[in-house]
């Protein structure tokens, strides 16, 4: 079972799955609920929320050797989709449904680290999606991520490079949603064409080593300095080029926890600068955020 928050769309997610290993492929199923999505219909803000079944199959590779860790994963999704709108448009647009594919890839390379070691001083990852309906409807989605780690200057600290593109067609009939990795600070869109590219330089700074009452033990404090760069290409409502930027830099602090001795929590700050204004017009330059874990059960 699982909630997710999605920090660039601003949406929220609670879903359940579950996963048959007992044969190769890997068979799952699951459902996802999606509150408050928004898209853009004729210049304006829509929003709907999701009902999501969905079934399909994966199939997980184990390539490793020696102390480098090599992991591929691939797989595809059949997709049954519930839209109901929301707000003004409610009556205007008629909830619909429809079914689509999702088809994924992800690779991950590392060499052992170190336990004081935050990332690896060298590793890469991958991730891309495409998603393309089976219905009425045409349209069809690609999103394709990448993060190279290197060392930094002291053996504890580590640079990450990030990149991302997101790329779909421009009938609009369609919007699914994306994960793409926005810049910092600013709220998102899932807009025609989208691209990103980041740097953080991520290193420790603090080691506690304390607990209190048995129940809460922390580790390490750490520090990281950012900056993205996002840039987006869409249509108006008379289909005239549409083209912004968004950039922003910032700090962020984390506290890497233990709980109960078990439970390995992560969780931190965030302060960003905004360069740009953001696409719903915000001004806003100086944002701060609260950084939540994702992964509490998840070790």
């Amino acid at each position: 079972m699982s909630f997710t928050y999605d920090r660039s769309e601003k949406f929220r997610q609670i879903g359940f799955d579950a996963t048959y290993a007992g044969w190769f492929p890997f068979l799952s199923a699951g459902v996802n609920y999606l509150l408050d999505r928004n898209a853009f219909y004729r210049g304006n803000s829509v929003h709907f929320n999701q009902f999501q079944p969905y079934a399909g199959f994966n199939i997980p590779l184990n390539l490793s050797k020696g102390r480098s860790f090599t992991f591929l994963n691939f797989g595809s999704q059949f997709v049954y989709s519930q839209n109901d709108f929301l707000g003004k448009y409610r009556d205007s647009l008629k909830s619909g449904s429809y079914s689509f594919g999702s088809n994924f890839l992800s690779f991950s390379h590392q060499v052992q680290k170190a336990q004081q070691q935050i990332f690896p001083s060298f590793a890469q990852t991958l991730n891309a999606s495409f998603k393309t309906p089976f219905s009425t409807y045409k349209g069809y989605q690609l999103v394709i991520s990448a993060n190279v780690y290197f060392p930094g200057f002291l053996r504890t600290h580590s640079t990450l490079f990030n990149f991302a593109y997101l790329g779909k067609d421009s009938s609009g009939q369609i919007n699914f949603s994306s994960g793409f990795p926005f810049s910092r600070g600013y709220q998102s869109a899932n807009l025609y064409r989208m691209y990103k590219w980041g740097i953080n330089y991520q290193f420790p700074f603090l080691y506690p080593d304390a607990g209190f009452g048995n129940i809460i033990y922390l580790l390490r404090t750490r520090a990281n300095f950012f900056y993205d760069d996002t840039r987006v290409r869409d249509f108006y409502v008379n289909q005239s080029s549409f083209k912004a930027k968004f950039r922003s830099a910032g700090a962020e602090i984390y506290f890497d926890t233990k709980w109960w001795n078990q439970a390995s929590v992560s969780f931190g700050l965030r302060y960003s600068y905004l360069f740009d204004t953001g696409l719903f017009g915000e001004t806003k330059r100086n944002r701060f955020e609260i950084i939540l874990p994702v992964n509490i059960f998840n070790q």
